[in-house]
């Protein structure tokens, strides 16, 4: 699934799943559809055929309750 911040999509990504499992090594990663990044708030940090890698602001987790992990952006 992306994992945007729309509460209404519900667009599936394709992606392996040790990719997935690479990606989410680091709390602050997540995988989007192209277009659904949401740069006021999140980064791009890689691009992938069908998909963007974004790193959501330490902001937007600790709002969430997301753990903020090594590597997140304040």
């Amino acid at each position: 699934m992306c994992e945007c911040l729309s509460t209404t999509c519900a667009e599936r990504i394709q992606i392996a799943v040790t990719a997935y499992e690479q990606l989410r090594d680091r709390p602050s990663h997540f995988a989007v559809l192209p277009g659904h990044e949401q740069l006021e708030i999140e980064g791009v940090v890689d691009l992938h055929s069908g998909y963007l890698v974004v790193e959501k602001d330490a902001a937007v987790l600790d709002l969430w309750g997301y753990p903020a992990g090594k590597g997140v952006s304040s």
